[in-house]
């Protein structure tokens, strides 16, 4: 016997010695396969003769000789499609009988889900049907599939799914689909460690130590096959770490060929059912993987005949149960509204001919045998689609039968799983540790009074003390200043967000990474000057030089490690990074005599370069008056000869503001912090100028008056650093 559903669909693609009148240009494009599928099952649907009807055309004539093809190589115990339906109807005899009929209206289609398994539970607990009586259905089971999978397994329900489970659903699913993402959307980070994951047991990847992903830097992009190989290149220098390219680098050369080496990379790297979905996914075509397996079923392994079953009407049709519960009874599904052939459309073929019974009148035939087989049905339907659209009511709905409004938020006699029953018996909720805690949340947000929930700690916490006590930078000053709270989630507990790097190719860098670039590249191009005759004494066309020797060597390191927007837009990039830097580097400052300039000046313990150093870089630094140590790096200090006179500069590549920023409520206290720092490194130091420069066209210079005196005054004793802004933090809990 032939199942409608299990069409063997590896004996629709013909060889190649096959060769078409009008389908040969649509053999190898995608979704071909599925549509010539499709029709076939609508032509033995029909009780259609495609050999009778073959003198009408071309593509009549193709799909008979495919016809002849699948008939020719039938394994046995199967037959066509026509045959199968003479046989069913010879043998079809049901008495007509009026069952016990209700109809719910629900929500949404989640809500549908919910109440058809209270109705399985109540019939179960009851005693009144077993498992292997009861049937949900709908017309089409796309808009409730989801759902039924995730609320059945939280309600440990026996239910079987008729027309299988999701492939993406499973673990073999999954490996394949990882596998599939890897091959059309490139070699990422992410992509390649799920990938390779999910696929342990591989015999290629059994070489693999099962942490040997913990090596790999989150920073690294790893976006090429040349970014994953000198990454493994410079692991494998490290001798007590394992050398992981003889196993991985075969595999990532593989995978980056794309889809052109699908066939080759299933094969290799997957095995049993995995390959098997790998390999019905690859009859629509490589190109359109992601999409065929996310669409792909695979059998459920449950037993139907002891299990409550949901499916489509047209497969539960063939064996109705005495206690069926029918889904979707709106306008939109019951029933639903015939399409066009896809390659018989009516130009070429009498719809009438290829489906005589049209999809509307199948639903209602399907309807009308599965009403007509119960003792009990039960009609339901919800008054908004998931997107939040009004739906109308079913024309098949029987108008003699009352509809009964559910709220959602109702008390069930009857709940399906702990989570509903808990949502049911509030006052047992009440008493769980989630709901107290919640409880507490809330109440503390509303009250006047600093509570925990505010992030209020005892007085002289450890872990607080030795956030306070660590060496600052401008970075964690500021958030101290501006955000108690926040820094004490990030320097005291250590808790970061995820990383922000891309895994993606960009079309632009962000402000952040742009002005990395831009440093880099001033860095770079300051230091070669200083190397070569002092950067002071350096002439335009000089820095211009330098500049394009740093940026190629800045390029060719960016574009092996990092993410960048494709060629163009890089190039354009970096054009304007080096007009930027040019302006910062060329700006209009008066020379100190015998002037020594030092770029990215690490102090307070820092690393660094000692020979970009004028002191040690090791030594301590304290803000005066304050019991507050600091390190960092300065973007640029410039000192005369005897070191009487320092000049500290701070880049800036964001927009240029219309005047003196000052120290913006203590986001901006970079300029001041490094002037302490010049100060308490370079005793001989009388004067220190700490100014930021926003170059280009519309930058300026901004130079901060008294830099020691700014300083105390934007920073308090350092014990009440954190309570002097906690007032104001405050967590924000999700809404009850």
């Amino acid at each position: 016997m032939l199942a409608q559903n299990r069409l063997p669909t590896s004996l629709v693609k013909l060889p190649n010695r096959y060769r078409f009148a009008e389908l040969e240009q649509l053999r190898e494009m995608p979704g071909a396969v599925k549509a010539i599928c499709t029709t076939l099952m609508k032509v033995w649907n029909a009780d259609v003769d495609l050999q009778a009807l073959a003198a009408r055309g071309p593509r009549i004539i193709d799909l008979a000789r495919i016809e002849a093809y699948i008939r020719d190589h039938l394994p046995g115990g199967m037959i066509l499609q026509r045959e199968l339906v003479s046989s069913a109807i010879a043998n079809f005899l049901k008495p007509k009988q009026t069952p016990k009929q209700r109809s719910v209206v629900c929500a949404t289609p989640k809500h549908e889900v919910i109440e058809s398994l209270r109705w399985a539970r109540q019939l179960i607990v009851s005693g009144r049907a077993q498992p292997h009586e009861i049937a949900v259905v709908a017309s089409a089971t796309e808009d409730w599939d989801e759902d039924f999978r995730v609320l059945v397994a939280d309600s440990q329900l026996p239910l079987h799914l008729v027309h299988g489970r999701s492939a993406t659903s499973t673990f073999l699913g999954q490996q394949a689909a990882s596998l599939a993402t890897v091959l059309l959307e490139g070699l990422s980070h992410d992509r390649v460690v799920r990938a390779l994951r999910l696929l342990h047991n591989t015999p290629k990847l059994k070489s693999l130590p099962g942490d040997w992903h913990t090596n790999l830097s989150p920073d690294a992009p790893l976006l090429k096959l040349r970014h994953w190989q000198i990454f493994l290149d410079k692991l494998a220098e490290d001798p007590e770490r394992p050398d992981f390219r003889p196993a991985l680098l075969p595999i990532l050369d593989l995978l980056s060929k794309g889809a052109p080496a699908a066939e080759q990379v299933g094969e290799e790297l997957l095995s049993g059912q995995a390959r098997a979905i790998w390999r019905r996914a690859l009859l629509d075509g490589p190109q359109a993987l992601m999409t065929t397996i996310g669409r792909l079923r695979v059998p459920d392994e449950s037993d139907p005949n002891s299990n409550i079953i949901w499916g489509p009407a047209h497969t539960v049709v063939s064996a109705p149960r005495p206690f069926t519960l029918m889904l979707g009874l709106t306008s939109r599904h019951w029933p639903r509204q015939g399409r066009e052939d896809a390659l018989l459309p009516s130009h070429i073929l009498d719809p009438a001919l290829v489906e005589p019974t049209s999809v509307t009148v199948q639903d209602r035939t399907h309807f009308a045998v599965l009403r007509n087989a119960a003792d009990e049905i039960v009609y339901s339907r919800s008054r908004r689609d998931s997107e939040g659209r009004l739906l109308g009511t079913s024309p098949l709905a029987p108008s003699e039968v009352a509809s009964e409004h559910l709220q959602r938020s109702r008390i069930p006699q009857h709940a399906f799983s702990e989570s509903d029953r808990l949502l049911a018996r509030r006052q047992e909720f009440s008493e769980t540790e989630g709901a107290k805690s919640a409880v507490s949340c809330y109440r503390n947000w509303r009250s006047p009074k600093i509570t925990a929930h505010d992030g209020l700690l005892n007085s002289g916490d450890p872990v607080i003390e030795a956030a306070i006590t660590r060496a600052h930078s401008a970075t964690s000053l500021r958030r101290m200043l501006t955000d108690p709270l926040g820094f004490v989630w990030g320097y005291a507990l250590g808790w970061k967000p995820p990383s922000p790097l891309s895994q993606e190719e960009p079309l632009a860098l962000d402000n952040p990474t742009y002005g990395t670039l831009v440093h880099e590249l001033l860095r770079e191009t300051a230091a070669s000057l200083e190397s070569n005759g002092g950067f002071a004494a350096a002439t335009p066309m000089q820095v211009e030089s330098a500049l394009a020797e740093a940026a190629r060597r800045i390029a060719l390191d960016w574009e092996l490690t990092k993410p960048l927007p494709p060629s163009r837009l890089w190039q354009r990039t970096l054009t304007e990074a080096r007009d930027t830097a040019f302006s910062a580097l060329t700006w209009p400052l008066p020379k100190f005599k015998d002037q020594k300039t030092y770029v990215e000046v690490p102090f307070g313990g820092l690393e660094g370069s000692e020979d970009n150093c004028p002191w040690d870089r090791n030594a301590l630094v304290a803000i005066p008056g304050l019991d507050l140590k600091l390190r960092g790096k300065i973007d640029r200090l410039d000192l005369d000869a005897k070191s009487t006179n320092a000049r500290v500069i701070d880049y800036k590549t964001g927009r240029c503001p219309s005047e003196e920023p000052g120290l913006k409520n203590g986001q901006e206290l970079q300029r001041c912090l490094y002037a302490v720092a010049v100060k308490a490194l370079l005793a001989q130091v009388a004067a220190v100028e700490a100014a930021l420069l926003y170059p280009g066209p519309e930058g300026n210079l901004f130079s901060l008056p008294d830099p020691s005196a700014q300083t105390t005054a934007a920073i308090p004793p350092r014990r009440n650093c954190l309570r002097a802004r906690s007032s104001s933090i405050r967590f924000i809990p999700l809404p009850p």
